[in-house]
């Protein structure tokens, strides 16, 4: 099975400070030593945060199985382009990777990307 995960970024980063057992049991960690708060705490800037518990996130799915990720795409919107979510898909097999691809050079509103970034 192919997953397509909203990462909500700007929820994690509101709530990190406090204790959270919603955020531990996201990522699958250990209750008395999350993983993902100590990469919250060791990271220095707001994209570090971000790639650090992204990285997390992946690296557990790839202990069940998955293989390919993508989280390129992210929302900002009226946010002073601070990333409120990503969207990350993740696959088991390499024909998920390729239906990504393909679906994922299309905009919202059907119009093809033109792919020059």
């Amino acid at each position: 099975m192919d997953l397509v995960v909203v990462f909500q970024i700007g929820y994690m980063k509101r709530f990190a400070e406090q204790h959270s057992p919603r955020l531990t049991a996201f990522f699958g960690d250990e209750p008395s030593d999350p993983e993902w708060k100590r990469l919250y705490l060791q990271a220095k800037t707001v994209r570090q945060v971000t790639r650090s518990l992204l990285d997390h996130y992946q690296d557990r799915l790839r202990c069940i199985g998955y293989k390919s990720f993508h989280d390129e795409v992210s929302v900002e919107k009226d946010n002073n382009g601070v990333p409120l979510y990503h969207m990350l898909f993740a696959s088991k097999h390499e024909r998920g990777e390729d239906f990504w691809h393909k679906i994922s050079r299309r905009q919202q509103s059907g119009q093809l990307r033109l792919g020059l970034a």
